[in-house]
């Protein structure tokens, strides 16, 4: 499954981003579409037991991507979205719009 993060610059996607995933990227530059990927396996506990009685050669646990997409300006003056944010978008399974909640000057 592959989750995108998206909303404007400094509403916390990075943060999300490395709860999430453990990971610290680099920043974003310069208002070009750049993109973070962070994969997390996904515990199960019903998996573990059932592996315990079966106990077939591999084991594979669920995953989550999580795909941070810098780029999105609100300064920009442009109508609608790059093309490239888009393509992006377009594959994720689903969006977490991260919406600032908080006051910055």
């Amino acid at each position: 499954m592959e989750v995108g993060i998206v909303g404007l610059p400094v509403s916390g996607k990075t943060t999300l981003f490395s709860t999430l995933t453990g990971q610290t990227p680099n920043g974003f530059g310069g208002g070009k579409i750049e993109v973070h990927r962070g994969i997390v396996k996904v515990p199960d506990s019903r998996l573990d037991k059932l592996t315990g009685i079966f106990n077939p050669k591999k084991q594979v646990n669920t995953t989550i991507e999580y795909i941070e997409v810098g780029g999105m300006d609100s300064d920009s003056g442009q109508k609608g979205f790059d093309s490239q944010f888009l393509q992006v978008l377009k594959r994720t399974d689903a969006l977490c719009v991260v919406i600032r909640a908080f006051e910055n000057e």
